[in-house]
């Protein structure tokens, strides 16, 4: 709503429906700006979630190929493939933490309201 500053109406009941006006313009801006926050920050949440993913999906990968094309000569033994196991399993379990972090019970809440 465009008012002219320099003509404002003298009738008081005019003046505070012009108030009013504003007031729900305002109000309903508002409402809308909260949500589409709300819904920039789930969609940060879910990116930051993903990213994280294809990290651990990346060292596990990087850990695979190493072991399977890795020079043939760097057999490994028992003791060293439960050690490589044991980092995997650490950095998956990491990882996991990490996305467990990232995901809040509000997030589903924001995505089912779309």
């Amino acid at each position: 709503m465009r008012i002219d500053l320099n003509n404002l109406p003298t009738d008081i009941a005019l003046l505070q429906r012009l108030v009013r006006d504003l007031n729900d313009e305002v109000q309903t801006k508002s409402q809308a700006v909260h949500a589409e926050q709300q819904i920039v920050h789930a969609q940060k949440t879910e990116l930051k979630t993903h990213s994280l993913r294809i990290e651990k999906l990346e060292i596990e990968l990087a850990r695979l190929r190493n072991h399977r094309f890795g020079q043939s000569s760097e057999k490994l033994s028992a003791d060293q493939l439960s050690l490589w196991q044991s980092d995997v399993e650490e950095d998956i379990a990491e990882r996991q933490s990490e996305l467990d972090t990232h995901k809040s019970p509000t997030n589903d809440t924001i995505l089912d309201t779309k």
